[in-house]
């Protein structure tokens, strides 16, 4: 089980309540909360991978999944690897 600080805990206790529920590490570093389980994918556009939903894993970013996903402070959550499956938000805040 991985240690959270309180600032943590408190942001994704909220982005829980909206109903974020993954928490992922995209290659480059940034970090992102999902509503929908993501999966890693190749945007060709892009120089790197990226997490996207796994129902509809085009990677296109339209304002409806903006609402979806949403970015988090790089700097926290360094338990979290591009290398590692998305984790479930609850299992963290319990």
């Amino acid at each position: 089980m991985m240690t959270l600080s309180n600032t943590e805990k408190k942001e994704l206790t909220k982005l829980y309540s909206e109903g974020f529920r993954y928490l992922v590490r995209n290659q480059v570093g940034t970090v992102e909360v999902f509503v929908k389980e993501p999966t890693r994918t190749r945007d060709n556009r892009l120089t790197f991978d990226i997490w996207v939903e796994k129902e509809n894993p085009y990677p296109i970013i339209t304002p409806e999944k903006m609402k979806r996903r949403k970015s988090v402070d790089s700097k926290r959550y360094t338990f979290v690897k591009w290398e590692s499956e998305p984790v479930l938000i609850e299992e963290l805040i319990k």
